[in-house]
């Protein structure tokens, strides 16, 4: 936070107690991973209504632009899906280096959010998109390994 969006941390940091009791009542709906003994990335997800909103996801610096992001917010889909909820939403700093990261897993851009400098993207949570976007990995796959 303090890298991405600096001007927010007193508030953030004002509000804390508030955060914890939001961690608290969605840690059901928390992915962790770890390597070894060290703490690799996390998402969290609550759901609103028929939407699933991403809450916070996050790969620690060493390990970014390895895939992870794309895991967690696969795992994200899948499991808001499985609950039953028909559209993805989440919001991302507009200097978040994560930004480029959503159009890339067909999340569309739905709107900004000028006091916190956020942008919000949405996604169908149905299974086609969840198809479409098992199809993508593999052509990514083919085209890596050189077929």
């Amino acid at each position: 936070m303090e890298d991405v969006e600096p001007e927010s941390l007193a508030e953030w940091t004002a509000a804390l107690d508030a955060h914890l009791r939001l961690w608290v009542d969605h840690l059901n709906r928390t992915v962790v991973a770890e390597t070894g003994d060290d703490l690799a990335e996390y998402a969290m997800w609550q759901p609103d209504g028929t939407a699933a909103t991403l809450i916070t996801l996050h790969v620690v610096p060493p390990l970014r632009r390895r895939g992870l992001g794309h895991r967690l917010l696969e795992r994200f889909a899948d499991d808001a899906r499985a609950a039953g909820h028909t559209v993805l939403n989440l919001g991302v700093h507009e200097r978040n280096p994560a930004r480029f990261l959503y159009p890339a897993t067909r999340y569309a851009q739905t709107g900004c959010c000028a006091t916190a400098l956020k942008t919000c993207w949405r996604q169908p949570a149905t299974r086609a998109a969840v198809l479409q976007r098992a199809a993508r990995r593999s052509r990514l796959r083919r085209r890596r390994a050189g077929q």
